[in-house]
Formats: structure tokens, sequence, C-alpha cells
């Protein structure tokens, strides 16, 4: 993960506060990075939808 963030110019100081999303031992996805679609529309599995909300009122 460090190499990616690092060639998506993503500063190491943002990188902890970013959200990460996992199914099991699999990494669906990584905020400022992107999704794996390997997990995403695969024929006969379930679909996943990913929205952020704040926590701010």
């Amino acid at each position: 993960m460090k190499a990616h963030y690092q060639a998506c110019d993503v500063p190491a100081w943002e990188r902890m506060r970013l959200p990460i999303v996992s199914s099991g031992p699999d990494l669906l996805y990584a905020a400022g990075l992107g999704m794996d679609c390997r997990h995403f529309g695969a024929p006969g599995l379930a679909l996943i939808a990913l929205r952020w909300e704040s926590s701010e009122a």
C-alpha cells in the first residue's frame, strides 16, 4: 500500500486518516487509490456500493 500511495503522491501524513474497506482477507477499496474491480460486479456475486457520509451535523 505504501508504494501505491507514494506513486499517487498521497502524503504520508494523510495516509493514516484515509479509510480502507475490506471483506475478509480481500482489500476492496482504499481511499486515495480506488477500488479493486475484481470484486465489483463479478457474475454470481452480490454487488457492493460504497457511500461516504460525514459524521458532522
